[in-house]
């Protein structure tokens, strides 16, 4: 049996990769349709974008429609069905237009934008709406079901970052404001990052990511919901520019995918990943390394898989040693076949881990990286302290290391203490 989510990754996946290659806005909002119409079954679709100097939504793609008709629409915010869901942020299923009062209803005959059913989501970053979704006329004269919506919302969520990304990338490639332009994609690189990171029962947290330019390819994330387990992930996409975003973008949003729905181990979870964006990062000639960690409240343990990147530091103190950590396996984009092992460390009160990139650690000085025993040291130094006095601690080291220069790769850290 078909499901949700075996729908949304293999779209999501065709999505980043289209996106990758996509040259503007309107070809990028096509792409969203071809995603959107190969899960939901609709004989028409469009994307409405909205003009802020004009005060209007327009049809940017479409599915399904003439070109005069898409060329010819123009909603106001708050008018119609479009205008109503773009001013509201909240997605609407009509089942029945005729339960939507005579008036709207008497909008949307068979010549018109829209037919019944009608499934209207919009697309918002941050908080602030910038276009809308539209699906009607389902296949088959079915009524749209919540599994619809489902889709249509996973989507919309993934591609609105998507969207401000590869418009960034085309104005920089137009613009002669190039520093202005990528200063805006870093701001949208460090929303994609957390804010306020979850509480997690046993378990202190905190996490910080340092571009070194003006965009980096450092990700980190903690993720909490009800199918797996409390989720740490560090990860570093190569390169310093816009499509390192891009990629990080992309990662970012199969990641949290592929933990909804239901449980799957780390070194499962890793495999999975591998598989959807190896081919992406081939094409890109770029490459991840990563560590995902699952951590067991009840047990106080760490559960993990490494592809090529440094795996975590687990101290112990009580013992006031550090415990042995696998050295992970390849890095993801390099090999098309990838076996990952799980990994697992069972901790005590008061014990450690840190996750970083290797921006931390190979941070150089006159030919002399800072080196993982002297960032064993600082986490052996300050193992009495709370996890933002670790944090702290960490990213000063590396900042009096390289002095006076600034720092030349990302750094990420993220630092855990167990209760």
């Amino acid at each position: 049996m078909t499901t949700s989510r075996d729908k949304i990754l293999p779209a999501l996946h065709r999505l980043s990769h289209a996106i990758a290659r996509a040259d503007s806005m309107e070809s990028v909002c096509q792409e969203i349709l071809k995603a959107v119409v190969a899960v939901i079954p609709v004989r028409r679709a469009s994307i409405m974008k909205y003009d802020p100097e004009e005060k209007i939504l327009k049809i940017v793609a479409a599915h399904g429609m003439t070109a005069r008709l898409a060329r010819d629409v123009r909603v106001s915010a708050g008018e119609g069905i479009s205008g109503q869901v773009f001013s509201s942020k909240k997605p609407l299923l009509v089942d029945d237009i005729r339960h939507i009062g005579r008036k709207a209803a008497s909008r949307y005959k068979s010549k018109s934008l829209m037919v019944a059913p009608v499934m209207c989501m919009p697309l918002s970053m941050d908080g602030k709406p910038v276009g809308i979704i539209n699906v009607t006329d389902k296949r088959g004269r079915g009524e749209f079901t919540k599994e619809d919506l489902e889709l249509l919302t996973t989507i919309a969520n993934h591609t609105a970052s998507y969207l401000h990304l590869t418009n960034l990338a085309e104005s920089a490639r137009k613009s002669e404001q190039l520093h202005h332009e990528v200063e805006l994609a870093r701001s949208i690189q460090q929303r994609l990052l957390p804010g306020v990171l979850p509480q997690i029962p046993n378990l202190d947290v905190a996490g910080i990511c340092v571009s070194a330019a003006h965009v980096g390819g450092d990700y980190f994330d903690v993720i909490m919901n009800s199918f797996a387990p409390p989720t740490i992930i560090v990860a570093d996409v190569s390169g310093h520019n816009i499509g390192a975003a891009l990629l990080m973008s992309a990662f970012r949003s199969t990641i949290r995918t592929g933990i909804a729905g239901f449980y799957m181990g780390p070194a499962q979870l890793m495999s999975r990943l591998h598989a959807h964006i190896y081919d992406d990062l081939v094409r890109a000639e770029q490459w991840i390394s990563a560590c995902y960690v699952q951590y067991f409240p009840n047990d106080r343990q760490f559960r993990y898989a490494s592809a090529g990147h440094q795996p975590p530091f687990f101290y112990s103190t009580k013992e006031k040693k550090f415990l042995q950590a696998s050295t992970g396996d390849m890095i993801l984009g390099v090999l098309p076949d990838i076996v990952f092992e799980e990994e697992r460390v069972t901790m005590q009160r008061g014990d450690w881990m840190v996750l970083c990139t290797d921006g931390l650690y190979e941070a150089s000085k006159n030919g002399k990286m800072l080196g993982l025993e002297r960032v064993r040291k600082v986490i052996r130094d300050n193992a009495k302290g709370t996890v933002h006095q670790m944090l702290k601690a960490l990213m000063t080291a590396v900042k009096k290391f390289v002095a006076p220069a600034p720092l030349k790769d990302d750094v990420t850290i993220v630092v855990a203490k167990v209760r």
